[in-house]
Parts: structure tokens; sequence; C-alpha cells
């Protein structure tokens, strides 16, 4: 018989962290998640959302887009770490230089500058001369051949321009002085090249914005509309592996809380009892099991790899720590129903008798 992954779980109750210490974490995890984790300034996804920001409500700016000449000959030449502290030395130039304008690396050797008020086109050129003898100056250790140069793009706001607008017109540019470096026409194999590079490293950034930044323990609290998405994938998955032994692997459990008598719970402590159950199912369950508010006295919890012993095993470790951490003077119950996710072909089909564990109302004792 297969053992339930739930046997021999730990059933303490972990301290919950306040409110001010979660608020705080969030806002350390979020001004995180802004920056590239090499050089410290905005990534890719910041910039473009500050400066489509910036842009709706000045209508006004200036880009400045360049990349490295010849970096990859310094990964090649000297190694990946000389090659990470010259990308890191040109991001502190940029921040003790360019004073409250925004900037951000947007790829492997690629920068972009954004000025919300800089709309002269000779101005924005000194600011280029300054920047290209400013990033003349950085060295390479052990080298004293070595002289830093970048090519450049710019853009300036045009009337209903957004990040991607600005940013094309200004990659044109850069490509195109580059070619006139090489004095050659770079072939459209180049150019093809160049945007798979940075499709490529666009998938990165795509998936660093989409995964947890940091893993967090207890289940993972949704809103019923991604709950529900979340289902009804796993309905169509299930339907094409038409396996039934995989049709158990999944479970659907819902928990309402009632009075004793079988009532719906006061207004006036509503709220506080189930966010106390809230906090008793995130805390009961595992990093890939999810659950959602369904009403105001129910929550659903969808649990993976679990069978119906399971099923029981983890209703009754939050009953146990939801009564044990309720207040003595109230007498709610908690009601208990669940049944396996099944394959959509079969959704019209399901009857009560695919219901598992029972409707019980376990009193706290």
């Amino acid at each position: 018989m297969k053992q339930s992954l739930w046997e021999g779980t730990d059933l303490n109750i972990k301290t919950s962290l306040s409110k001010e210490q979660l608020q705080q974490e969030n806002q350390r995890l979020k001004a995180l998640s802004e920056l590239d984790g090499l050089t410290g300034i905005y990534n890719r996804i910041t910039i473009e959302r500050k400066i489509n920001e910036a842009l709706a409500a000045k209508h006004s700016g200036a880009m400045l887009l360049f990349d490295l000449n010849n970096f990859k000959d310094v990964n090649d030449q000297y190694g990946h770490i000389a090659g990470d502290e010259l990308l890191q030395n040109v991001a502190y130039i940029l921040k003790k230089t360019m004073g409250n304008n925004m900037v951000a690396r947007t790829g492997g050797d690629e920068f972009v500058i954004f000025y919300p008020n800089t709309l002269d086109m000779e101005e924005l050129e000194q600011k280029r001369q300054m920047l290209q003898k400013r990033l003349g100056q950085i060295k390479i250790k052990n080298s004293k051949h070595f002289t830093l140069s970048a090519s450049f793009g710019d853009a300036v706001y045009m009337e209903r321009d957004d990040y991607i607008k600005m940013f094309s017109r200004a990659d044109k540019l850069l490509l195109q002085n580059k070619q006139a470096l090489h004095h050659v026409r770079a072939p459209k194999s180049q150019m093809a090249d160049r945007l798979n590079k940075r499709v490529e490293m666009d998938t990165k950034l795509i998936r660093y914005d989409l995964q947890e930044s940091t893993p967090v323990e207890g289940a993972y609290y949704l809103s019923y509309e991604v709950f529900q998405g979340i289902y009804r994938f796993l309905e169509r998955a299930l339907c094409r592996q038409g396996h039934k032994d995989d049709l158990k692997s999944f479970y659907v459990i819902l928990f309402t809380l009632t009075e004793k008598e079988g009532g719906i719970l006061k207004p006036e402590y509503r709220e506080q009892e189930m966010l106390l159950l809230k906090t008793q199912i995130h805390d009961s369950l595992r990093r890939n099991d999810v659950f959602v508010q369904y009403s105001s006295c129910q929550y659903l919890v969808l649990v993976s790899d679990a069978d119906a012993a399971g099923v029981e095993l983890i209703s009754r470790r939050v009953k146990e720590r939801f009564y044990g951490n309720q207040p003595k003077n109230t007498a709610d119950v908690i009601l208990q129903h669940s049944f396996p996710l099944q394959a959509s072909e079969t959704r019209g089909s399901q009857s009560d008798s695919t219901a598992v564990g029972t409707d019980e109302a376990e009193k706290k004792s």
C-alpha cells in the first residue's frame, strides 16, 4: 500500500511573524525584485515600468542606450569574474554620475539611462561624451592595454511614446553606430543573433519575474480566479493522462466554520475566526498546496500527492491547531468535506459517492 506523504509530518505549530514584520519583509523582497542581481541597479522589467510611468506623467524625456564594445573578448581573455567586475564598475559609475536619472542593466552588457526632463539633443550628446570618457577610465586588473568603450543609441520623446517605442529607436541607432565602428555593414545573421540574444535574455527575466523570490513555507493563498484556473488546468491534465490511479493524487477539501449548533457565525467575530482558520490552514499544509476563501465562512483547499487517509490527516491537523488557538469562550466547529479531483470529461457524472471524509462536526473538547 502506498504510504501517504503526510505521515510522519511534524505537527508542531510554528510561530507566525507579526503583521509589521511581514510588511517589512514584503517591502524588502519587493525592493530586491526590482534590481539586477549582479549590479544592483534596476533590471529591465523595472526600468520599463518606471519609464512608462514617467512618460505618462510628464510626456517628456530622453533615453540613452549603450552596450560595451568587445565585451566578449573580456570574458574570453580575462575570465567571467573579471567580466562581472567590469559590469559592476560600469553600474557604479552610472549610479555616481547620473544623479536622480534612472539607470538599468537590460541585458548582458547593455545599459539604459533615462532623463525625464532632457529633450535637447545637444545636451544629450554632451552626456554621452561625458559617459564615454568615464567608461574609458575603467581598468581591468593585470591589464595595461585594455581600454573600455561603448556604442550608443538614443531616443527623444515623441507623442504617444512608451518604453518599447523609444527603446526600439535607440536600439536601431546603437546597431548602426556599432556597424560604423567596424566599417562594415552587419549581415542579417548578425542582426538575427542580436535579436535572439535579446529574446533569450527576456526569457530569463520572465522566469525570474514569475518565480518566487524567496521560498516561503506553508500553503499558497490565492485569489478565487487563480484557484479556479489551477483546478481547471489539473482537470485537463488528468483527462489527458487517463490513468485512474492518478485521479486520486489531487483532493479538494472544503472547510466550513459554523457555530456549535450548526448556525452561521455572527458577523462581530466571524472575521477574526476566519483569519485564525486561514493561518492554521496555511501553516498545516505544504508549499505545493493551495487554498482560497470560498465564502464568508469557508475555505477551499487543493492538495496534491494525497489519498483519502492523507486528507483525513490534513483535516485533523487543521482542526487541532484551530481549536488549540481558539479563545476559550467560543465554541465554533469546523465541518469538513472533500472529494478527489477528476478529469474534466467526467465532471458532469460526479455523484455524492465520490466524497470522502465525513460531514462531521468535531467539537472542541
